[in-house]
Order: C-alpha cells, then sequence, then structure tokens
C-alpha cells in the first residue's frame, strides 16, 4: 500500500494566495499517488476542507481510513 504524511505549514508562516493554491493541487496530487487516505478525526472532528478530501478520494476510488474506527477495532 502507497502512503503518503501530510505535511503542515511551521507556526507564524505566511503564505501568499497563489502558493496556498499550489498546496492544494499538491495535496490532491498526493491522494491521486495514494491507496488510502487515513483521517485523524479526534473526538469525531472533521473540518470542511478535509471533507472534500474525503469526498475525492472516494470518487477516486481510494480507501478512507478514520483514525476512530481504525482504534476501536
Amino acid at each position: 500500500m502507497n502512503v503518503l504524511q501530510c505535511a503542515y505549514d511551521p507556526p507564524g508562516a505566511v503564505l501568499s494566495q497563489r502558493e496556498l493554491d499550489a498546496l492544494v493541487v499538491a495535496h490532491y496530487r498526493k491522494i491521486d499517488l495514494s491507496d488510502a487516505i487515513y483521517v485523524v478525526d479526534i473526538g469525531g472532528y472533521i473540518g470542511d476542507s478535509v471533507r472534500r478530501e474525503i469526498a475525492y478520494a472516494r470518487e477516486t476510488g481510494r480507501e478512507v481510513i478514520f483514525h476512530t474506527e481504525f482504534c476501536s477495532r
């Protein structure tokens, strides 16, 4: 299984809209390169951007694994 980890911006980083847009494109490309995505949904929280990523992953045939479900096995 091919899995890629997300990386977040360092605290205090200021990015332009162009840079933010490029990060979104790169993130969806990572989904394209993966067999599955792992959603860290601590406390059941899933933000809007992650909801869109889940929908995209499902639309493109990727497995979606939720942290809360995985840990309760």
